[in-house]
């Protein structure tokens, strides 16, 4: 993770709490879930985080765009993830497949990135 933040040129922080910015108050961000691997940047002029987390009971990686509509890509009905929109951001969680798998590989994060709406 810190070697894509280095290509994209976003900040990598290897743990600690989100930044204030991130302010989701629906399940499940509502109880500032623990998180590592961050990445925090912009693309033209809209914030984005890039995060793994404990989401419920299960680890996953969060990929959250500040924007009040969706910019995932149509597509991704074959993802294994969820989208939701809370207090201007809008999230897509992977889903876990099975026990033990739950991160976003680096290809995928990046294949979602370069098809964001924004």
């Amino acid at each position: 993770m810190h070697s894509l933040a280095d290509r994209l040129g976003y900040e990598y922080i290897k743990d600690g709490p989100l930044s204030d910015s991130f302010c989701m108050t629906s399940k499940p961000f509502d109880q500032k879930p623990m998180v590592w691997n961050i990445l925090e940047g912009e693309r033209d002029g809209t914030k984005l985080l890039i995060f793994d987390s404990v989401v419920g009971k299960s680890y996953r990686t969060v990929i959250a765009v500040h924007s009040d509509s969706s910019p995932y890509a149509l597509g991704l009905e074959s993802y294994p993830g969820e989208t939701m929109q809370s207090d201007g951001w809008s999230v897509l969680i992977k889903r876990p497949i099975l026990y033990g798998l739950w991160g976003m590989s680096i290809h995928r994060i990046e294949e979602i990135l370069n098809n964001l709406l924004v």
